[in-house]
């Protein structure tokens, strides 16, 4: 691939104060005491900023990352580093061992503060360097079992000396670089902390991170709490497992077998003995990501296509980080998670690779019986078994904090107990493989077959990945996806009633994979994976059909495309929800019961394109009114204790809005009509007031001027530094797209990775990771690409054949060779 330059490297300084004399000498004591107390304080959400300005150590003496030459121990040989003109660092190395140890160590020099954080999340080690804020996260992930989780992993893929080579020269170049560290990272002047050595059980933990994120979401407790509520037909009704064909979307559509029979009242028997039902912390429930490949039938180049984007909560620095791998056994470019060797999505010269999460139900909740309720024996059946208890700590700066007691029983950690009864958690997340293995097959991968059994070490978390060679294109439903019977995870269970308790994959004849189907292409948006005719229950929870019916009609509406074109359907900022729903809201609303302006911007909505562009008004008014329509429909049904409302999917109101309008009678008014007040509500009078709200709102917040009321005022779209420390984030961003469309802007979360290639004798890639590589704030380079990224833009990527090349563009070139540093 020839590159191109684009600009030339922003020189870098070392930042350095200034004293000033003055002539009021009486007054320096005074504030020097004063200012001393006020920076040794915490001032509301931020910390003591005295470490920060301190003049020995704070930012005075802040020095940014030099790419000189530097000796390193235990390096075999030399490994060479080139970094380009998109600040992107291309790695060469003599042997794999050292490609990974260099790979540690510069990861750690650009993102130290963000490795050592992250890696602390779900090991229940965040107090011990953010304080008591993180006590919460700790105590949930410890009785959540993971600190058991993550040693049981780290015994089972250090077993494998492959893997265990890849992690060890790893976490070897990561402490090597903290060991040679002069200059604290600013988060730890403010935080008063220092780093520690890293281990094989950080990098799991930052895989652990990710596969609670994409998989540790489930509807069990609120779907039982809201059972208690209104009664289980009428949950069944509000969610249903299935939805006609004109509100469904499927990743693999088409006929697996005969359509088994729906869920039905007799599947659900079980009542749980539990009523006071605990606030269980989870994730976002959007995490996702956009894949799609095109074969060479439908490609402008002749060879196959693949885009990729995945969507994750918005930070500084990001999650993913961009670089090259080259050694004599392969040659990959991608991104990798930060704190994992290797490269996670990506592309060799042969093969390309990108996932979407699986969405499958991979987490259910059981009710465990004990023996009374002090007692760690509990029913198995006709059995009696006995917990097994482990004590673990919560430590912070000045030791230990609180000892925390984690249950373990035959189904997974206790993390309630009502009386006898306790709530324990069961999932997939404990299942896993070798997953950093699977990555390393995808390096050797030679053609789409190749790639796709690559993922047969696959476990957590269950994906959704496209695999491209230049002639072929392929999709696997990846990882551990559980045997389940018809309802199973629907609502909290009795443990020991179902036959496989999320402990048995399905079987190989019921693997989902699809490889150069006759459309000649494949894509996956986080929906529903299949239909009714596939015989394993898959949970009733999936990312709703909007980006995924939205990438299907625009890869079908031209006879071929480039790689131009899939940069465009990244972009594609049409808002699937409201060209669907907005329709029938504006048919019901009573105009003659609204304000002048308030027509006069009906009227806007009616002629809108449904686009959510950063300028326009529209999208606002249409959110607005839409979140207070689910709002005015359900506040009367769906409260409950320990959150705001529990509301059903988006599609299932729209589904309603449709039925109700052509049938005022159907049984879905029942959800119409306001159950406070006497009267029985219209459609038309739900509509009309849940507007009226949204007008206040939207008054109250951006004032009395409509033309305020821009999607970037409202969607406000920002990326925030990953420890939310005040100042160091990005500033308001004017950025096209929704929730509900391709482009996935939700305004604190969306695609935070963008990647396309066209495939063949010579690769051609574009990429973008907002933030860039460097993790360091206070650095000339932070937030690099925030801006072009917001806009829609994409780098082209550089990817050399070896080090040689590399030289001739790049903006940095740093030598590691064997040695003391």
């Amino acid at each position: 691939m020839t590159p191109t330059r684009s600009r030339s490297p922003t020189p870098t300084t070392k930042r350095s104060s200034s004293r000033h004399p003055t002539s009021w000498g009486w007054i320096w004591p005074l504030l020097a005491v004063l200012w001393v107390t006020a920076l040794s304080r915490p001032l509301g959400s931020i910390p003591p900023l005295g470490a920060i300005f301190d003049i020995h150590s704070g930012i005075w003496q802040h020095h940014e990352f030099a790419w000189k030459d530097r000796k390193i121990p235990e390096l075999k040989s030399a490994v060479h580093i080139a970094v380009d003109q998109n600040g992107v660092p291309h790695i060469f190395a003599g042997s794999e061992a050292d490609l990974y140890l260099a790979q540690g160590y510069l990861m750690a020099a650009q993102r130290l503060f963000q490795m050592d954080l992250s890696s602390r999340s779900t090991a229940g080690r965040l107090t011990e360097l953010v304080g008591e804020k993180g006590l919460e996260m700790d105590r949930f992930f410890i009785r959540f079992g993971m600190r058991q989780s993550i040693m049981k992993t780290v015994n089972e893929y250090m077993q494998d000396p492959q893997t265990a080579a890849m992690i060890n020269a790893f976490v070897r170049g990561v402490n090597t670089y903290i060991d040679q560290l002069d200059d604290l990272p600013v988060e730890y002047k403010l935080l008063q902390a220092r780093p520690e050595h890293f281990d094989a059980a950080r990098v799991i933990a930052m895989a652990r991170a990710l596969t609670f994120n994409l998989s540790g979401n489930a509807q069990d407790l609120d779907l039982t709490q809201l059972r208690q509520k209104i009664g289980l037909e009428r949950v069944l009704d509000l969610f249903p497992e299935f939805y006609p064909d004109r509100y469904s979307d499927y990743v693999l559509p088409g006929k697996w077998g005969k359509p088994r029979r729906p869920e039905k009242n007799s599947d659900f028997q079980f009542e749980t003995h539990i009523r006071d039902f605990p606030s269980i912390p989870h994730p976002p429930p959007n995490n996702g990501s956009n894949n799609w490949v095109v074969g060479p039938k439908k490609s402008t180049t002749g060879h196959s296509l693949l885009a990729n984007d995945t969507h994750l909560g918005y930070t500084l620095p990001n999650i993913w980080f961009e670089n090259q791998l080259s050694c004599p056994e392969f040659n990959v470019y991608g991104v990798s998670l930060v704190n994992v060797p290797g490269i996670i999505n990506g592309f060799t010269a042969q093969t390309a690779w990108g996932p979407t999460n699986g969405t499958t139900d991979a987490l259910d909740y059981y009710e465990v019986e004990f023996s009374d309720e002090n007692s760690l024996t509990y029913k198995d059946g006709e059995l009696q078994r006995e917990a097994l208890q482990f004590s673990e700590t919560i430590s912070n700066a000045r030791g230990p904090l609180e000892t925390v007691q984690v249950l373990w029983t035959k189904w997974g950690p206790l993390l309630y107990r009502e009386g006898r009864y306790g709530l324990v958690a069961n999932w997939t997340g404990f299942h896993t493989k070798n997953e950093l293995l699977a990555l390393r097959h995808l390096y050797d991968s030679k053609s789409v077959k190749e790639c796709l059994k690559a993922f047969n070490d696959w476990g957590v978390p269950i994906q959704n990945f496209v695999c491209a060679d230049p002639d072929h294109i392929g999709i696997l439903h990846a990882g551990f996806v559980p045997k389940r019977t018809v309802g199973e995870g629907r609502f909290i269970e009795a443990a020991g009633s179902s036959q496989w308790n999320l402990n048995e994959p399905v079987g190989a004849k019921d693997r989902l994979l699809r490889i150069d189907p006759p459309q000649s292409y494949l894509r996956s948006a986080n929906e529903r994976i299949v239909d009714n005719t596939y015989d394993n229950y898959m949970g009733s929870k999936y990312e709703e059909p909007f980006r995924g019916s939205r990438i299907r009609e625009r890869l079908e509406a031209k006879a071929k495309l480039s790689g131009q074109d899939l940069i465009d359907i990244q972009n594609d900022d049409l808002d699937g929800q409201a060209r669907m729903a907005l329709p029938q809201m504006l048919k019901a609303v009573a105009r003659a019961e609204l304000s002048g302006m308030q027509r006069e911007w009906l009227e806007k909505l009616d002629h809108w394109d449904y686009h959510d562009a950063a300028s326009l008004v529209e999208p606002s008014l249409y959110k607005s009114w839409f979140k207070h329509l689910k709002n005015e429909i359900f506040v009367d049904e769906v409260e409950l204790a320990n959150r705001r409302h529990f509301m059903p999917p988006d599609i299932r109101v729209i589904w309603m809005l449709d039925r109700v309008a052509s049938n005022p009678e159907d049984s879905d008014s029942q959800w119409i009509d306001d159950k406070r007040t006497v009267e029985k509500e219209t459609l038309s009078q739900i509509v009309t007031r849940a507007l009226k709200k949204s007008w206040e709102e939207l008054e109250k917040e951006h004032g009395r001027d409509p033309g305020q009321w821009t999607w970037t005022n409202y969607n406000h779209a920002q990326i925030p530094h990953i420890a939310r420390l005040p100042g160091f984030g990005s500033g308001l961003l004017a950025m096209n797209g929704s929730g509900q469309s391709v482009r996935g802007n939700r305004g604190w979360h969306g695609p935070v990775y963008k990647f396309v290639i066209e495939l063949g004798a010579e690769p051609k890639a574009w990429m973008q990771v907002p933030g860039g590589m460097n993790g360091d704030p206070l650095s000339r380079d932070w937030g690099r690409d925030v801006e072009d990224w917001a806009a829609g833009k994409m780098h082209p990527v550089e990817f050399y054949k070896d080090w040689s090349e590399s030289q001739k563009h790049a903006v940095h070139v740093m030598n590691l060779s064997p040695g003391e540093g």
